[in-house]
């Protein structure tokens, strides 16, 4: 039970860049725009849909979104 619990987190990747939010501006370097855990990652690519939505709305007026597959 152990091994297969280290083998998951081993595999599985519990970090990620907002790198949207620091293209524009949000964060001064990329160690700010860093998220550690699931529940950070979920909420920083909600963030981020939320950011590119706003961004088509205030472009162009409007925006087309077709699929979004995360694994």
């Amino acid at each position: 039970m152990v091994v297969l619990i280290r083998m998951r987190l081993i595999i599985r990747k519990w970090w990620n860049v907002d790198g949207l939010g620091y293209l524009r501006g949000k964060y001064l370097t990329p160690v700010q725009a860093l998220r550690l855990g699931a529940t950070a990652i979920r909420n920083s690519f909600r963030d981020q849909l939320k950011d590119m939505i706003q961004e088509g709305l205030n472009q162009i007026g409007m925006t087309i979104q077709t699929s979004i597959n995360l694994r």
